[in-house]
């Protein structure tokens, strides 16, 4: 009998090694991808929760930017409504010293300023120093000033006026 070459003797060995490494490595295939579909969800999952994160810290900054835009804007509506009603006492207040500044050329205005005059001199003592212009009494003692002309008592009758003033704005 002949002996058998060295290699044919290996090659049951050989086929049974190979068959073997191609099982170990299709396993070791399966595991890897079965691994990397497992990593690429969990990738994509941990992706939505940090774009669902992301989101809902943009629409807080969002809202945050928004709630603090309207509240600039309330505040410039606020101070525009306040400018127009403040135009609007302005106006009043002018058209009432109009009004009250043509007693000044009515032929009882003599008399009015004596009353100033005397109002004056009552509160003030004889000693007060008196002057006049058209429209305008004042006195004034050491120590003490006292103010009879037509402007201030226009503009102390529009300040009585009070809230009743709000009706030059409100409908």
């Amino acid at each position: 009998m002949r002996p058998r070459p060295f290699t044919d003797d290996l090659t049951p060995a050989t086929t049974a090694l190979l068959s073997r490494a191609r099982s170990d490595a299709e396993e070791l295939l399966r595991a890897a991808r079965e691994e990397a579909a497992d990593t690429v969800a969990e990738a994509r999952r941990r992706a939505e929760q940090v774009k669902r994160q992301a989101n809902a810290e943009g629409d807080a900054i969002a809202n945050s930017i928004l709630d603090e835009k309207r509240a600039r804007t309330r505040r410039a509506v606020r101070a525009a409504e306040l400018r127009a009603r403040n135009r609007a006492y302005q106006r009043l207040r002018e058209e009432v010293r109009r009004a009250v500044a043509t007693i000044a050329a009515e032929p009882r205005y003599a008399d009015l300023t004596e009353r100033f005059t005397a109002e004056a001199r009552r509160l003030l003592g004889s000693a007060a120093r008196i002057e006049t212009d058209v429209g305008e009494v004042t006195a004034s003692a050491p120590g003490a000033r006292v103010d009879c002309g037509l402007r201030l008592l226009a503009d102390r009758a529009v300040d009585r006026l009070g809230l009743a003033v709000e009706g030059l704005w409100t409908p």
